[in-house]
């Protein structure tokens, strides 16, 4: 690598010139809604056809699972394309695009079969990166529903150390996969497996940045969920996370050969 790399504060401070100072917020903002609303509107009527034949059927078909297949097919493309606008987006603001993206940007992952293809591909690890957090969390179910109360802390510290673990491995893996998206959004031409062993190569030495970012995304939307009801989450953390994540990649992506043959 060359030269030094910025502190977890200096990509915050590079995400919110990037987001609120350039008039994008609002942009991203609408976007982001419109998108979480056509996702929440698929698993609701998910769950309406779902109790729907749960009435009307003693043998209610799988609808869930099925659906769940279908939806992803559809809509990853779509929040994949939600990625791309937003990394228009911080391109603009640093001067490094047009001034005004079109939110066309949103569906471009639908253009052809191939990057559909890739948007299932991309979307299908983020997913499963981020679905390792929650599981993180599994050896420490007992504590949290209230059924160990007559258990002492020693006997519990090997499940909170094991949840401990798993949470750093979840973070670590995430800090050394995650820029794989915004490769695959830069370099459309590169194939996934080349995309993988890429960025698995060029993300060792700024790992540790990485999990303090995702560590800092972490905390404030727990926080902003338990004491805004998830608003301070929508219109704060999650744009800001997104654009902290692609001034992160940005700047790896200069400081190694990792957009270059």
């Amino acid at each position: 690598m060359n030269g030094r790399t910025p502190t977890p504060r200096q990509y915050r401070i590079r995400a919110r010139d990037a987001l609120f100072y350039s008039s994008n917020w609002i942009a991203a903002l609408i976007s982001t809604f419109a998108v979480m609303l056509i996702v929440f509107t698929a698993v609701y009527l998910t769950e309406c056809i779902d109790a729907f034949t749960a009435m009307i059927s003693a043998h209610p078909l799988p609808i869930r699972p099925i659906a769940a297949v279908l939806w992803y097919l559809m809509l990853s493309p779509l929040c994949y394309g939600l990625l791309a606008y937003y990394t228009d987006l911080c391109r603009a603001a640093q001067g490094e695009g047009p001034v005004r993206v079109p939110t066309a940007v949103i569906f471009s992952a639908y253009a052809s079969k191939t990057s559909v293809v890739r948007a299932w591909a991309f979307m299908f690890i983020a997913l499963s990166l981020q679905l390792l957090l929650p599981l993180s969390l599994v050896p420490l179910h007992p504590l949290l529903s209230g059924s160990v109360s007559g258990i002492g802390m020693l006997q519990l510290l090997p499940a909170v150390s094991l949840c401990v673990l798993l949470l750093s491995f979840a973070l670590y893996l995430g800090a050394r996969l995650m820029p794989s998206l915004f490769l695959g959004l830069s370099r459309p031409e590169l194939p996934i497996s080349v995309i993988l062993h890429r960025t698995l190569r060029q993300t060792g030495q700024s790992a540790g940045c990485a999990v303090l970012l995702q560590l800092g995304l972490l905390v404030s939307a727990v926080l902003t969920l338990l004491f805004t009801a998830g608003i301070g989450f929508f219109l704060y953390v999650l744009p800001n996370g997104i654009c902290t994540y692609i001034c992160f990649c940005q700047d790896l992506a200069r400081r190694t050969d990792l957009s270059v043959n």
